[in-house]
């Protein structure tokens, strides 16, 4: 069964929408110039992202009989990028906030990944990940294969707490919302297939190429899932009117949002073998060289390069790959 027409988003939001997302949050953003070398972009993804995770994993409309309930399969996808500017990432990793503390309490641990292996060959990680291997075959000179690491699969099941959540959105002074009463309780459970990460590197330069299967989360059925995803975007700190707009034209049942700095240099979906990607591209500061990020779903996997390489190698590398 070829599933990838299933991989598009319905709509696509459009040019003017997205410029006007990106004017007002450089404005709402202040000094950038003095506050980008203070962006600490792996935790801050990292962590917007597990907000939206429990935002959409939990803010679940009234069940009806539990007994005819079931569980939908969602899988990630498609990507889209959401820009997050320095306030609203400072309020996320305040300790007032504590998103950390919030989530990990509701966090229980099914299948315990254990430390990264280390493999002598492509093929050996691909035998113990239950997959093949893919490699770039077009890479810059003087590049080099330093590691081959595999992460075991993960899996985890997250319990709604609605008091928590609401303590989120008061906290981030969104009112207009409410966390529903009805996801006191509920579960919802991800899964995240084994990881093979493959490191590159050239002089001081470190790139992460990452595979696997696509993760899954199991969630009731019968969400609404645009109205739960437009309180996932007031979180990441979009208005009432732009959330709501962006959380129609989402396909949530496959895409996953991927939060950047408004001190991003650019950040557009491209394709890679046909298949819809993202391509995040950040500036180098005084003291900090954040990563470049490349992410494309493709036959069932999702792949990802993560580095200090330019952008446009990554391109060159993303469509090498056999």
């Amino acid at each position: 069964m070829d599933d990838r027409p299933l991989y598009a988003l319905r709509t696509e939001p459009s040019p003017e929408f997205a410029q006007q997302l990106r004017e007002r949050l450089k404005r709402q953003g202040g000094a950038v110039g003095t506050q980008e070398a203070q962006w600490p972009t792996r935790r801050v993804i990292m962590t917007a992202m597990a907000v939206v995770g429990v935002a959409l994993a939990f803010m679940l409309p009234s069940v009806r009989a539990s007994a005819q309930a079931f569980l939908d399969l969602f899988r990630v996808v498609n990507f889209t990028a959401v820009p997050v500017d320095h306030q609203r990432a400072a309020q996320l990793r305040s300790e007032e906030l504590d998103i950390e503390r919030l989530i990990g309490s509701q966090v229980e641990m099914l299948v315990n990944p254990g430390p990264p292996r280390s493999f002598a060959s492509p093929e050996m990680a691909g035998a113990a990940a239950g997959f093949e291997v893919r490699l770039p075959r077009a890479r810059p000179a003087a590049v080099e294969l330093t590691g081959i690491l595999l992460a075991g699969e993960r899996a985890v099941r997250v319990t709604g707490d609605s008091t928590k959540l609401q303590h989120v959105l008061d906290t981030l002074g969104i009112h207009d919302v409410r966390a529903p009463e009805a996801l006191h309780g509920q579960t919802a459970t991800l899964r995240i297939p084994p990881v093979v990460r493959v490191r590159y590197r050239y002089e001081d330069q470190q790139l992460d190429f990452l595979q696997g299967r696509s993760p899954e989360i199991s969630l009731p059925a019968g969400l609404d899932l645009p109205a739960l995803g437009e309180i996932g975007l007031r979180i990441l700190g979009l208005e009432q009117g732009e959330a709501g707009r962006l959380a129609q034209a989402i396909d949530w049942r496959n895409t996953l949002l991927v939060p950047v700095p408004i001190s991003a240099s650019s950040f557009r979906h491209v394709e890679v073998h046909g298949n819809r990607g993202l391509l995040i591209g950040t500036a180098a500061t005084a003291g900090e060289r954040p990563p470049n990020i490349l992410v494309w779903s493709e036959e069932g996997y999702v792949y990802g390069m993560v580095g200090q390489f330019q952008p446009k190698t990554l391109l060159e590398m993303a469509h090498s790959v056999q």
